[in-house]
């Protein structure tokens, strides 16, 4: 019998490639706090954890412990990795974590990367009508590159904007909440391999409060050292200012300067040169009802035949803005839309005719 490993949050790219290349040495068991996770089909079984800041997560993670004889645990994120390593200390657990945070050897990555793309690769290749439009080693750079930047957006999103991307129309793609450039950077790749257009990239960059959202989510968005934030999205993406730049600014200001200025200046990426006419909007900004609502309202405005909108955390378990916003745009605007599809917390609408979008009635 396999002894028993628990992979812990189970959701993170780490915890992903250890279970593919752990899967024929152990029996794993994948946890998260993550109720709704698309990936718990990785591992022997999946059970549900609280949040490790929650009251009774010690009580749980015992109870698992216990009861499946677990020895050891593979962290897939630092926080975990720290909290569990103190948490083992101070309860004298004969348990022992199998990595270290800086679990990085290239060459271990690089072998289970491999297996893992090419899984994600054939499931893409079965939705493409003839020759894949993206080679094997194109979809697996983009995977990679995708995985360097840090952030929530998960891989079925990726196979979602890789399989939509030959039905964007030409146009701008501009991202409203662009955080350390995660989405932003698979949206320039898609844009360079289609020569969609270009991308602009819309944030603050600033400490800013969801105030339908629950405490600890103000609080987190109070805390953050944002401007790493910042530091980190010129990291990642300054090296494509062929066709990316960015306004720093809330969305309701960068739309005036969107709507105004067909060149967006900025100091690191030069001057770039836009259309005003949005083939994919992707809104991810505050989540609060009315910056979705505004959002919609304001950018929509510019939208061509064909072209796409990504209501992110559409399914989001702190908060319904974007998801109220979502769901009344569908309903207004249902004979006029193409395609609709939820996959990885963010809804995907592609309308046939802009000059016939409805824009919902606010609601309180």
């Amino acid at each position: 019998m396999k002894e028993t490993v628990l992979v812990f949050p189970s959701s993170t790219i780490s915890s992903i490639l250890f279970a593919f290349s752990a899967k024929d040495n152990f029996s794993l068991l994948g946890a998260s706090s993550d109720c709704m996770l698309s990936n718990a089909q990785l591992f022997d079984e999946w059970k549900y954890l609280p949040y490790i800041n929650s009251d009774n997560f010690t009580n749980e993670i015992k109870l698992l412990l216990s009861r499946y004889k677990i020895k050891k645990i593979f962290a897939g994120s630092s926080g975990a990795w720290h909290f569990l390593q103190k948490f083992i200390d101070e309860e004298n657990l004969d348990t022992t974590l199998l990595n270290t945070p800086e679990h990085n050897s290239s060459i271990a990555y690089a072998k289970s990367f491999k297996t893992y793309s090419n899984e994600l690769y054939d499931y893409y290749s079965l939705f493409q009508t003839d020759t894949p439009e993206l080679s094997n080693s194109e979809f697996a750079s983009m995977l990679h590159n995708y995985h360097k930047v840090p952030g929530e957006s998960g891989d079925n999103k990726f196979l979602a904007l890789t399989q939509i991307a030959k039905y964007i129309p030409k146009g701008d793609m501009v991202e409203i909440g662009t955080q350390q450039g995660k989405s932003a950077f698979l949206l320039y790749a898609i844009a360079k391999k289609y020569n969609i257009g270009k991308v602009l990239c819309i944030d603050p960059w600033t400490n800013s409060v969801q105030k339908d959202s629950p405490e600890l989510i103000q609080e987190l968005g109070k805390n953050t050292e944002i401007d790493y934030f910042f530091y980190n999205f010129l990291l990642n993406l300054s090296l494509y200012k062929d066709k990316v730049n960015y306004i720093k600014k809330t969305s309701d200001d960068a739309f005036l300067d969107y709507k105004t200025n067909t060149n967006i200046v900025s100091e690191e990426f030069g001057k770039t040169k836009y259309t005003q006419k949005i083939a994919l909007l992707h809104i991810d900004g505050n989540h609060d009802y009315i910056y979705v609502y505004n959002d919609l309202k304001n950018y929509s405005k510019f939208l061509i035949d064909g072209s796409w909108i990504l209501f992110d955390d559409y399914i989001w378990a702190f908060g319904i803005g974007p998801k109220k916003v979502g769901d009344s745009f569908l309903e207004q605007n249902m004979p006029n839309i193409k395609n609709c599809f939820y996959t990885d917390g963010t809804l995907f609408v592609q309308i046939i005719s802009a000059s016939n979008i409805k824009i919902p009635v606010y609601s309180i």
